[in-house]
């Protein structure tokens, strides 16, 4: 155990409180920057995008619902499916932009989708009537 000089209590006691503040001013930040999650997504096999951006907390289910709001209108479809970019080989095949569409589920949008490594397509559902 070493000799504690005069003053150093103290100074080691400011230490400590800047060392939090630091802590919280961090843990903060991150949260703030985390308020909103920004993904990129492209009509398949077209050059039309648009970022929307989503609460961390919104479910899969929620993020589809409000996905498909914005993309009907944003690029005038009457149907549409999200898919995530990036599924080579996938069991439709080896174009990504065939994957099996985005399952509704109440896991929540941050838990799954990076929005650094994470863009989407959407894809229009077109019907066959006779």
């Amino acid at each position: 155990m070493g000799v504690i000089k005069k003053g150093q209590e103290s100074r080691d006691a400011v230490k400590n409180v800047n060392i939090k503040l630091i802590i919280l001013w961090n843990s903060q930040y991150n949260h703030n920057s985390m308020s909103q999650l920004t993904y990129t997504f492209k009509v398949v096999y077209t050059s039309n995008t648009k970022e929307y951006s989503f609460e961390p907390t919104m479910s899969v289910t929620e993020f589809c619902t409000d996905v498909k709001s914005k993309a009907i209108v944003d690029f005038n479809l009457l149907e549409l499916e999200i898919v995530e970019c990036g599924q080579y080989d996938n069991v439709n095949g080896h174009s990504p932009e065939i994957a099996p569409a985005v399952q509704d589920s109440d896991t929540q949008i941050a838990h799954l989708y990076n929005p650094q490594t994470t863009a989407f397509y959407i894809r229009p559902i077109t019907r066959v009537t006779s």
